[in-house]
């Protein structure tokens, strides 16, 4: 065996023995958790529980720390910044995925920058409309949509967002006409949705579910690939008569590159255990399975094909955020 090859597989034993090393001892000292959003939203919720089954379990704090602004590209920046040690996470959503077909340029590479480290929950959208709106079907909501020339208001929660871009599926699949019309967040755009001053929204079914089962708004379809335990009654939208037609989004931890293999393995161990708990399950409005194995490789791989997906409809339809 050459010198040079024997140099090479020492270096490769010593960087493993170091992570290693590094992950037994992991975590401690404090991990942040960045948050690009708003206190309050889908991903926020999810991350919170998850951080605090760690904290008790590893007895050491993952405090969560909310960076919102510019669609969640500023905290991710942040992260992808920080030291590759495990001590600094993202915990982001589906516009990890969404945004490098929006934005001309990033402050980062979402595939380079990062390690995948492990799902947390799927968030399947809702096609929700008014309680007083003439609509009771998918299909004559379509249908409408199609012969209104453009009077039909989408109300999203973004320029870009992922519920946006999923609208913007919708309408390629369906030929529907309606104008989109931007608010700072899901909230204000409930808001509006429920007094009836915009007539449909495409919404994550967390933030919504309350409302659909009080009757306050209609739950016209499902954007998942079944039907949902929480939602039985309402039909996903290949079934209402949109085959073909998925759109998930999602919560997910990532680390900064290079991070030591062994300790995003050892994060990916602990919390799918905990996504395993029936009171998690219930917190996340999921069952675990949504991402089979969910390891790094796959969420990795299922992460590109998000992002060569979303970025196919973004230039479809001409969005773009500045």
């Amino acid at each position: 065996m050459s010198g040079k090859l024997l140099t090479c597989c020492a270096l490769t034993l010593l960087t493993f023995a170091a992570g290693y090393a590094a992950a037994q001892a992991y975590p401690a000292k404090p991990v942040r958790v960045i948050v690009p959003f708003a206190p309050g939203g889908g991903t926020d919720t999810q991350t919170r529980a998850v951080a605090q089954k760690l904290t008790e379990r590893w007895q050491q704090s993952f405090v969560v720390d909310n960076r919102s602004g510019a669609n969640g590209n500023i905290g991710t920046e942040l992260v992808a910044k920080s030291p590759a040690d495990g001590y600094t996470l993202l915990a982001t959503s589906g516009s990890f995925a969404t945004n490098p077909g929006v934005y001309d340029r990033l402050p980062f590479d979402p595939v380079k920058s990062f390690d995948a480290v492990v799902m947390l929950a799927p968030t399947y959208y809702l096609v929700i409309v008014p309680a007083a709106a003439p609509a009771n079907s998918l299909r004559s909501l379509i249908d409408f949509g199609k012969k209104d020339h453009g009077k039909l208001t989408v109300a999203i929660s973004g320029l870009g967002s992922p519920s946006h871009l999923a609208g913007e599926l919708f309408r390629t699949m369906t030929n529907m006409n309606f104008v989109n019309v931007p608010y700072r967040g899901t909230g204000p755009a409930m808001i509006d949705l429920l007094a009836g001053h915009a007539d449909l929204m495409f919404c994550d079914m967390l933030s919504v579910l309350h409302h659909v089962k009080t009757r306050k708004i209609k739950a016209l379809a499902i954007s998942s690939s079944k039907r949902v335990a929480e939602l039985p009654e309402v039909p996903t939208v290949a079934e209402a008569g949109v085959p073909g037609f998925e759109a998930i989004s999602w919560s997910a931890i990532f680390a900064p590159a290079r991070t030591p293999r062994p300790i995003v393995n050892k994060l990916n161990s602990e919390i799918n255990s905990i996504l395993r708990l029936p009171d998690i399950q219930q917190r996340l409005s999921t069952d675990g399975t949504a991402f089979g194995d969910n390891t790094p490789d796959w969420m990795a791989t299922f992460v590109k094909r998000e992002i060569e997906k979303w970025t196919k409809v973004a230039k479809a339809a001409g969005t773009r955020a500045e």
